[in-house]
């Protein structure tokens, strides 16, 4: 009997310790939207066994986070867990109960709606970010160090039982407000994208750094936070801020706030400081001697004085109204931009540190950069610059002057250049020989009437169009790839030294004939609006290389709308061209940038006028009509003298054919056969009748006739059309704008003259 009785008790104590055990065991709920069959991954640490119920794998108990298999939407973990894991699981629930070893919790990226994790005394670490959660409690986590609760729909949020926390992020969420006053240990704080409309962290000694960004506040207290070194509150309704006890504050961003006032004094430490669209009118920054960039654009300052800030670096004061701006002393300033603003002048002659400097789009008339040595960018586009003095900028590579009512600009000994650019200037005259490293030159738009440009060898683009330039010497421009040089006055252009051209604008200029033999890489070509006439462009199309094979190339010659064309392509040219893998195309029309494929121009008809001298018959064969010659026509002269006379001379348009006899017409033509009485019978001429042009456009000159002789003008038919006398010196000048394009009689003095009218 004492035997069964020691084993009955025995067994009853063996009872009531498991029932203990279980009491002790800690309990982890979880519920998911997924489906059975599913995986989820959980990362689980903890001291001794762990049981999983809901899952068909054994629990690992490691760092790593594990996959597991779903026999249930709810997943029951059974143990003394220290860290877990169940981010990215599709929660609708997580449920603890006696988990007092629980250190770490990381469920984000879960649909949870609430989480409670009060009581858990030894956690120190909870990230439950993006999630729905619209309740957190966290009352009794004595330990907890580090909250990440951002991106959820959180209303308000109870730190007052937390006072270990060091690190707290609680940004977008809806918090209307937040009392951190029991933190005294927090060393960071983000309620960034929050509804807060005031903010007191003067209770936190140890805290650094502060991110309270798009809020709406309207009081801000960082008195007493002598630790902190980045505050960003931009983004609210500050009006004023005193940052003067923030003794180790090293960056400040407070943009767009409409602030009145920020006192900075003792803020000896702050590097860095953004105050960006405001309402200051004053700015005082005088103890930051530590400040190396400064950010203060659209605000309302009329003078800014940065004599003070030695280590300043970069500086972006735009948009504000100063009159005065003082750097001097600012010797390590690399960057600078201010625009949109009324100084009318500007001296950074003392920053010989300056890099890069944007000033344009205001009122500047004066820009000095003497000792600006390090200067490689400089945009002063949209000012009142007259002149602009660049010589000592050795560094110089970029310069944009765009829209400046500039008459001079130095810029000798700027062998760095690389790109220059203005546009809608004033300027007659640009030399920049001396730029070798020039790549890029916008000079259009101006009233330039000679450029300078030889000797550029790194040049590879050149735009020169709209200006007035008669003559463009391209030599030692070697790298030249684009030009683009129409809308001048351009009589020639020599292309022998391009061999790198690819695209050629010369449109719209007085060239007579373009020789492209020396740009095997051309593939581009516009050329309307010239006086390239059918011989020239014979040579010009028989100078396009050959791109069969190699892509087609473009080849636009003809403007049909333009009263200054003065090309001729005939359809002859067109074939040639497009032999060579060229598409020849026309403008017509009133669109600027529509052009048309082009079939070419018929072959033209000239008019070919006999003004041989009396004593012989001049025959010309080849032609039914010479008042009607097709371009081409090889024609034969027959010139037979009358008795005692002989021929001395035959010339067509004044150049000797005396020996073949023959021409070629390509132009209007004037045959002159020259015949003298060789007799030696003199003869005594009383009047030589010379009309002259002939063919004529505008008028003809009538010389040679007694003064005072009636001259008439008639048809061909005889119809008399005018009649007038010779002056005093036996000349006359006939209008002949009212007449239409053909031939008409000259008469005078009982003779008949032919002249032919081509307007």
């Amino acid at each position: 009997m004492g035997k069964q009785l020691r084993i009955w008790i025995f067994a009853f104590l063996g009872t009531l310790l498991a029932s203990s055990s279980l009491l002790a065991e800690g309990v982890i709920t979880l519920t998911t939207s997924k489906a059975v069959g599913e995986k989820i991954g959980l990362g689980i640490e903890a001291k001794g066994n762990v049981t999983i119920e809901g899952v068909q794998e054994a629990p690992r108990i490691d760092e790593f986070k594990r996959s597991y298999t779903l026999t249930s939407q709810t997943v029951v973990i059974r143990g003394d867990v220290t860290t877990l894991d169940c981010a990215f699981n599709k929660l609708d629930s997580l449920k603890l109960s006696g988990c007092t070893s629980l250190t770490t919790i990381h469920c984000q990226k879960n649909p949870l709606t609430s989480l409670d994790v009060s009581g858990s005394t030894a956690l120190t670490e909870l990230g439950c970010f993006l999630n729905e959660l619209t309740s957190l409690n966290v009352s009794g986590c004595t330990a907890l160090i580090k909250l990440e609760c951002q991106w959820n729909q959180l209303t308000s949020l109870d730190l007052s039982n937390v006072p270990s926390l060091t690190t707290l992020n609680c940004e977008t969420n809806q918090l209307t407000s937040l009392d951190v006053s029991s933190c005294l240990s927090l060393t960071t704080l983000n309620c960034n994208y929050n509804q807060l409309t005031s903010m007191d962290v003067s209770s936190c000694p140890s805290l650094t750094t502060l991110a309270c960004q798009s809020n709406q506040l309207t009081t801000l207290n960082v008195s007493g936070c002598t630790t902190l070194t980045g505050l960003a509150c931009n983004s609210n309704q500050l009006t004023t801020l005193n940052v003067s006890g923030c003794t180790a504050l090293t960056w400040l961003d407070c943009t767009r706030n409409p602030l009145v006032s920020v006192d900075l004094s003792n803020c000896r430490s702050l590097k860095k400081l953004s105050v960006t669209s405001g309402k200051l009118t004053c700015l005082n920054v005088s103890a930051c001697t530590a400040l190396t960039e400064l950010k203060c654009s659209s605000n309302q300052l009329t003078s800014l004085d940065l004599s003070g800030c030695t280590a300043l670096t970069k500086l972006d004061c735009t948009r504000n109204p100063l009159t005065s701006l003082n750097l001097s002393n600012c010797t390590s300033l690399t960057e600078f931009t201010w625009s949109e603003g009324n100084l009318t002048s500007l001296d950074v002659s003392g920053c010989t540190a300056l890099t890069k400097l944007s000033c344009g789009w205001g009122q500047l008339t004066s820009l000095n950069l003497s000792g600006c040595t390090a200067l490689a960018e400089l945009y002063c586009s949209r000012s009142q610059l007259t002149s602009l003095d660049a010589s000592g900028c050795t560094a110089l590579t970029i310069l944009h002057c765009n829209v400046n009512p500039l008459t001079s600009i130095n810029l000798s000994n700027c062998r760095s250049l690389k790109e220059f650019e203005w546009k809608l200037e004033r300027l007659t005259s640009l030399d920049v020989s001396g730029c070798t490293s020039l790549t890029t030159l916008e000079c259009n738009n101006n009233m330039l009437t000679s450029l300078k440009v030889s000797g550029c060898t790194s040049l590879t683009k050149l735009n020169c169009s709209i200006n007035y330039v008669d003559s463009l010497d391209l030599s030692g421009c070697t790298s030249l790839t684009e030009l683009n040089s129409s809308r001048n006055q351009l009589t020639s252009l020599d292309l022998s030294d391009q061999k790198g051209l690819t695209t050629l604008n010369c449109s719209d200029n007085l060239l007579r004939e373009i020789d492209l033999s020396g740009c095997p890489r051309i593939d581009s070509l516009i050329c309307d609006i010239n006086q390239i006439k059918e011989r020239e462009m014979t040579k010009l199309v028989n100078s396009l290389p050959d791109l069969q094979g190699k892509g087609v190339g473009l080849f636009r010659v003809f403007n049909e709308t333009s009263k200054r064309e003065g090309n001729v392509c005939l359809s002859d040219h067109v074939a040639t061209a497009k032999a060579k893998g060229w598409k020849t195309q026309f403008k017509r029309g009133r669109y600027y940038d529509i052009w048309y494929d082009y079939a070419g121009a018929d072959k033209p008809t000239f008019v070919v006028t006999d003004e041989s001298t009396r004593g012989g018959t001049v025959t010309i064969t080849g032609t039914s009509d010479l008042n009607i010659v097709a371009y081409g026509t090889e024609l034969t002269i027959e010139a037979s003298p009358d008795e005692g006379y002989k021929l001395t001379a035959l010339t067509a348009n004044g150049v000797d054919i005396l020996a073949t006899m023959k021409v070629v017409v390509t132009n209007n033509v004037t045959i002159k056969a020259t015949f003298v009485d060789h007799t030696g019978v003199e003869r005594t001429v009383t009047q030589q009748v010379k009309l002259y042009p002939n063919p004529a456009t505008y008028y003809v000159i009538v010389e040679g006739v007694a003064p005072a002789s009636e001259v008439t003008l008639r048809s061909m038919t005889g119809e008399r059309l005018y009649a007038g006398r010779a002056d005093s010196r036996g000349s006359l000048q006939i209008d002949l704008t009212p007449y239409a394009d053909g031939g008409y009689l000259v008469c005078v003095a009982g003779e008949t003259y032919r002249v032919v009218v081509r307007h």
